[in-house]
C-alpha cells in the first residue's frame, strides 16, 4: 500500500509505506502537539488534489516510527521539476523559522533563470536543522530530480569569493604572526588544488545565499500568522504563480523587443542578440565593451595554444588567458565563463587581438 510517506509519480523511497488513512491516524494520535488530526486530513485531501492536477507533482512525508511525528516534508510541483532540468546546475538552500504554526524550518530550494530570477525548485519543511533531517532532505530532493546533482549549493551565508578568500587567509597569517612561515607559504602556493573558491563549477553569478535571504523576505510576508501545513503549500504556490508570471513577462519582451545593440554590424554581438535574453546580452555586451580598456601581452606561444596577460590599461591587475588557436578553445584565469556561462572581457580581448569576432 501507498502512504503519506509517498512519492507521487513513478519514484519511490526507502520506507515503510502505509496507507493515506493509517498516516494520518497515526498523525492525529500520536502528534497532537506537533499537528492536529484536521491539519493532517487536510494536508493529504490537498496532496491528493494537487496530484490530479499535476501528475508529476512530487512529495515525501519523513514520519519518526518510534513518535509518529512528522518529521520532515518535501514538496516539488510540475513545473518546477522542469525547472531544475533546465537550470538546475547552481541552487541556494537557506532555513527560517517561525513560518508555521508548529514553527518548524521552512526550507525552500532555489536557483537562477535565463534572466536571472529567483525560481523555486521545491521546499521543504524539517523537524530540526540536524544532519538526519538535511540528509533525508537532499536525498529526497535527488529522487524528486531523477537522480540530477547540482554542481553548487550555497548555502549559510558562504562567500565564495576569491577576494574574500584572499583577505581571511592574511588576516589568518597576521593574527597568528605566520607571515614568514614556509610550510604555509607553499600551501597558500598550492591553494587553487584544495581552496574552494578555485573550483570551476557553474555557479549562475550566485556567489551567496543572498538569493535565499531575500525569498525568506518574501515569504515571511506572505506568512503573516502561523499557518497550518496546508495553508502553507497554498501560499507557497501563490509565490511560484508570481515568479512565473515574472518569467513569462520577461520572455514576452525578451522576444517581442529586438535588442539594441550599440554596434549591430559586428557578427558576434549580431550572434549574441539573436541567442541570449535581454537580461544575459546586456552582460555581455558589458564585457564587450570593458575589453576596449584592455591590453594584451603575449607572453608565449607554443605551437597553437597562445598564452596572453591581459591587464587594465591603468593596472597592474590582470588576468592570464590560454587560447587554442586551433580548436579555439579559450580559459581565462578568471574563470567567468565556467562560472557564469558568459565569455569575459579579457578573453574578448585575446578574439579581438586575434582577430576572431565571427
Amino acid at each position: 500500500m501507498r502512504t503519506c510517506q509517498e512519492v507521487i509519480g513513478n519514484k519511490s523511497l526507502p520506507h515503510t509505506l502505509q496507507s493515506t488513512d493509517d498516516c494520518n491516524n497515526k498523525i492525529g494520535r500520536e502528534r497532537k502537539k506537533y499537528l492536529e488530526s484536521n491539519d493532517a486530513q487536510t494536508l493529504c485531501t490537498y496532496l491528493k488534489n494537487k496530484q490530479l492536477e499535476d501528475p508529476a507533482f512530487f512529495y515525501a512525508i519523513d514520519i519518526d516510527k518510534e513518535s509518529g511525528r512528522i518529521a520532515n516534508f518535501f514538496w516539488a510541483d510540475g513545473q518546477s521539476i522542469m525547472d531544475y532540468a533546465c537550470f538546475g546546475d547552481a541552487v541556494s538552500f537557506d532555513t527560517t523559522f517561525q513560518t508555521n504554526k508548529f514553527e518548524m524550518p521552512f526550507a525552500p530550494i532555489l536557483g537562477t533563470n535565463h534572466h536571472k530570477q529567483t525560481i523555486i525548485f521545491g521546499a521543504a519543511l524539517l523537524f530540526d536543522e540536524t544532519i538526519p533531517s538535511f540528509c533525508w532532505l537532499f536525498e529526497t530532493f535527488l529522487i524528486a530530480m531523477s537522480g540530477k546533482h547540482p554542481s553548487t549549493i550555497f548555502t549559510d551565508h558562504e562567500d565564495r569569493s576569491e577576494f574574500y578568500f584572499n583577505k581571511k587567509w592574511h588576516d589568518l597569517l597576521r593574527e597568528y604572526d605566520l607571515e614568514e612561515n614556509q610550510w604555509m607559504s607553499n600551501l597558500y602556493d598550492l591553494r587553487k588544488k584544495w581552496a574552494i573558491v578555485y573550483r570551476d563549477s557553474f555557479t549562475a553569478d550566485m556567489t551567496s545565499t543572498q538569493r535565499s535571504e531575500g525569498m525568506n523576505n518574501v515569504f515571511k510576508k506572505r506568512f503573516r500568522r502561523k499557518l497550518g501545513l496546508s495553508e502553507l503549500l497554498v501560499e507557497c504556490d501563490k509565490v511560484c504563480a508570481s515568479l512565473r508570471a515574472n518569467e513569462v513577462n520577461a520572455d514576452f519582451h525578451s522576444r517581442r523587443k529586438s535588442i539594441a545593440s550599440y554596434s549591430p554590424s559586428l557578427p558576434m554581438l549580431k550572434t549574441v542578440a539573436e541567442s541570449y535574453t535581454s537580461r544575459m546580452y546586456s552582460e555581455f555586451e558589458a564585457e564587450f565593451k570593458d575589453q576596449f580598456v584592455l591590453t594584451g601581452q603575449l607572453l608565449k606561444a607554443e605551437g597553437s595554444i597562445l598564452t596572453y596577460m591581459v591587464r587594465h590599461m591603468q593596472s597592474d591587475h590582470g588576468a592570464t588567458i590560454v587560447f587554442n588557436t586551433e580548436d579555439m578553445c579559450i580559459t581565462c584565469s578568471c574563470r567567468k565563463y565556467e562560472s557564469v556561462g558568459i565569455l569575459c572581457k579579457h578573453s574578448l580581448k585575446v578574439f579581438s587581438i586575434n582577430d576572431v569576432f565571427c
